[in-house]
């Protein structure tokens, strides 16, 4: 109003639909058309005009943010199950080698193989030497 010395909220000069295009070139698109589709507001003072924007915003904000934390949820929810398998299968694969390792010590060495082995080990060993 200092520049041009005209109210850009409207004072029957056509310069407050500019304003007001101009503002909503500046919101989300939901919020823009929710505002040119209400044929109530075409031509209305800037005070309703201003509530009805302020109004489409918060509900804009509250759905994007409701977007927000749902997806926050699914991302935590999915890293919880992922979270779960990988301790499934690691402690399916530790139950794996202990089977194997048992299944391993089972097994009977075979008398062959033993006797090379015997021959190289010596038969008794001399006590541990003890500091008195």
């Amino acid at each position: 109003m200092r520049h041009t010395g005209v109210n850009p909220k409207g004072d029957g000069t056509g310069m407050g639909e500019l304003f007001r295009e101009a503002i909503l070139k500046g919101v989300p698109f939901e919020v823009c058309q929710k505002m040119k589709n209400n044929p109530d507001l075409q031509g209305t003072d800037f005070t309703k005009w201003e509530k009805h924007l302020i109004h489409h915003l918060h509900t804009a904000q509250e759905a994007e943010k409701k977007k927000k934390e749902e997806k926050e949820q699914l991302q935590n929810h999915l890293l919880k199950l992922q979270l779960q398998e990988a301790k499934e299968k690691l402690s399916k694969r530790k139950s794996d080698k202990t089977e194997n390792i048992m299944l391993a010590a089972a097994q009977p060495v075979p008398p062959a193989a033993s006797a090379p082995l015997a021959a190289h080990t010596p038969m008794s060993m001399p006590p541990p030497v003890t500091d008195q």
